[in-house]
């Protein structure tokens, strides 16, 4: 019994890990899609190799820590919200309702529906424009202060609330990354 306990184990650990790594990925790359730089300018900005970009934009490498926080650094956005997926803002988007209402009010519904539609095409094009409208939309509204990064990664989880969320994320994060 207590040998299939470690195998159920192992393989939810295994699942998270993988989860995890994609959420890197996909994160990585949104948020420098959404800054308009590449990959080459991220790796130098980062000091890193650019295959070793290549290889965490594609979930093919599992980053050291010192790694995830030179990008984040070089993304300006707190490395937490590189692995984040769609399930952890979900939970932050239940308890910050009543503050993200107003922030989605201003935004415009339409962007807001295009951008769910290019999420939800599944296609890396799609998603990283979806990410780049991200950014814009919070911009309009009058986030600034880093929140680019943190919007793009929002949007390509949760469009429209994961926007708001990943932009006061970037937000209140940018501003401690600033000040160390």
């Amino acid at each position: 019994m207590s040998d299939e306990k470690n195998t159920n184990i192992e393989n939810n650990n295994d699942l998270r890990e993988s989860t995890v790594k994609l959420n890197v990925a996909k994160n990585i790359a949104a948020a420098r899609n959404a800054m308009d730089i590449s990959q080459d300018v991220l790796a130098e900005r980062a000091h890193i190799g650019r295959a070793t970009l290549i290889q965490i934009e594609n979930a093919k490498a599992d980053p050291r820590l010192s790694t995830l926080v030179k990008l984040a650094t070089a993304l300006e956005v707190n490395p937490s919200i590189l692995l984040m997926g769609k399930e952890e803002f979900e939970a932050i988007a239940r308890i910050s309702e009543t503050l993200l209402e107003q922030k989605l009010q201003k935004m415009d519904p339409q962007i807001v529906k295009m951008t769910q539609h290019l999420v939800d095409s599944g296609m890396d094009r799609n998603r990283n424009r979806a990410a780049k409208m991200g950014g814009e939309m919070v911009q309009s509204v009058g986030m600034t202060n880093g929140v680019i990064s943190g919007a793009a990664i929002g949007t390509i989880l949760l469009p429209g609330v994961g926007t708001v969320i990943g932009g006061i994320l970037g937000s209140l994060f940018g501003k401690k990354l600033t000040k160390q």
